[in-house]
């Protein structure tokens, strides 16, 4: 558990790997993008392609933000916000790493993982990986949680 974070925010994380990360355009302007964040060691790790927009723009701003979210379909609609620093990987040292992914993350098709892993034995991709510093439930979605128990209402 990284400092800043809660042990209910810690759970979450764990739990959940539906992510939108948030960084800053050359302009300064928020861009958002999904993503599979998967937990370990304290951080969420992202699998991305090396030459993506996203990686030279968090290389050039690496504070960065996500959006934890449960699983489509789950009842629990608690939003965590997580800000922090980001790290973009060295692709030569990930091919390793992929094969240590996050075991509760079943969500990650078994073809998924082995395409990523050949992308990272051949430097394609790389993680970004968020150290978080501060997390927190955004209270717009407790309050929805609250006042409309129907999603559709």
């Amino acid at each position: 558990m990284s400092a800043g974070v809660g042990t209910e925010e810690d759970a979450f994380m764990q739990e959940n790997s539906r992510a939108f990360l948030i960084v800053a355009r050359g302009d300064g302007s928020p861009t958002i993008y999904p993503m599979v964040g998967l937990y370990r060691d304290g951080g969420v790790e992202c699998s991305t392609y090396r030459k993506s927009a996203k990686v030279t723009r968090v290389l050039r701003s690496p504070q960065i933000s996500a959006l934890i979210t449960a699983a489509e379909g789950s009842d629990d609609r608690r939003v965590l916000l997580v800000r922090g620093r980001a790290v973009v990987n060295d692709p030569s040292t990930m091919a390793a790493v992929v094969g240590g992914v996050n075991p509760s993350a079943k969500k990650v098709p078994d073809a998924v993982v082995k395409r990523a892993a050949a992308a990272m034995a051949n430097q394609k991709r790389c993680v970004i990986r968020l150290e978080p510093e501060s997390a927190v439930f955004l209270g717009a979605a407790r309050f929805l949680d609250a006042a409309s128990p129907d999603p559709e209402a």
